[in-house]
């Protein structure tokens, strides 16, 4: 007997992706006038900074919840291998990696080490490891955050202790995000993931979002990995077309 595998996709979900990836472009361009000195004051503290954790917070929720529907689909179509989500983990990773590179070159001043696209290659590949939990996610989530917020004021001369969290002594990156917290709103989102779509089933039937400006969101929230990858040269490409940096 053939199982049925629910929807293929959830369009209020790739449209909260959408608003999330334009947030974060939106904080992105704001970033990089206040770096060439075009916009002061707005940065590295305020609402704008608020307004980038937010962004920062959704995209990363997102791919929790993003994963756990990935899990449940090849589970469905037998496919749920360590090796699909490892080569996956790494290939995000192996980007993130790339965006380090380009950024060590230009502007090199505060260059990503590890950024986003970083963070959620490792988190591909350790959420297999998570994904028979439930509400232990939850918790190891919460733990996870709450870890983050108190590593963040300890400064380390460790690189390793740098990526779970621990921020070297003064050393300024462009990007930065580490482990904890991370892992534990990555988490989070799995839990969530779990919870709203049981088996691929949307749990509230009013969170189905069909109209036109849903499915526009949706178009943004599907490309997301292209989004990112292409919209800091592209913004840089503009800025300096019109003449701003």
């Amino acid at each position: 007997m053939k199982m049925n595998s629910g929807e293929k996709r959830f369009t209020e979900i790739d449209a909260l992706r959408g608003i999330a990836i334009i947030m974060v472009v939106i904080y992105h361009l704001v970033f990089d006038l206040h770096f060439f000195g075009v916009l002061d004051g707005l940065l590295p503290a305020g609402g704008w900074l608020i307004f980038g954790r937010i962004a920062a917070f959704l995209f990363v929720f997102l791919a929790g919840v993003s994963i756990h529907l990935s899990f449940e689909r090849a589970k469905i179509e037998k496919k749920f291998k360590f090796s699909k989500y490892l080569a996956r983990g790494a290939g995000i990773f192996a980007l993130g990696m790339i965006i380090s590179f380009a950024t060590w070159i230009y502007p090199h001043d505060g260059f990503i080490i590890f950024g986003i696209l970083h963070l959620i290659g490792i988190c591909i590949v350790l959420g297999y490891f998570f994904e028979r939990f439930y509400f232990a996610n939850l918790i190891l989530g919460a733990t996870g955050i709450a870890i983050g917020f108190w590593a963040n004021y300890r400064f380390s001369d460790n690189f390793i202790l740098f990526i779970f969290g621990f921020p070297l002594d003064g050393l300024w990156t462009l990007d930065y995000f580490p482990i904890f917290p991370w892992l534990g709103v990555f988490l989070v989102g799995m839990f969530f993931g779990k919870l709203m779509y049981p088996k691929l089933r949307r749990r509230i039937s009013d969170l189905k979002c069909e109209n036109q400006f849903c499915r526009m969101l949706s178009v943004f929230g599907q490309n997301t990995l292209l989004i990112y990858f292409v919209h800091q040269p592209i913004i840089l490409l503009g800025l300096t077309i019109l003449g701003v940096i």
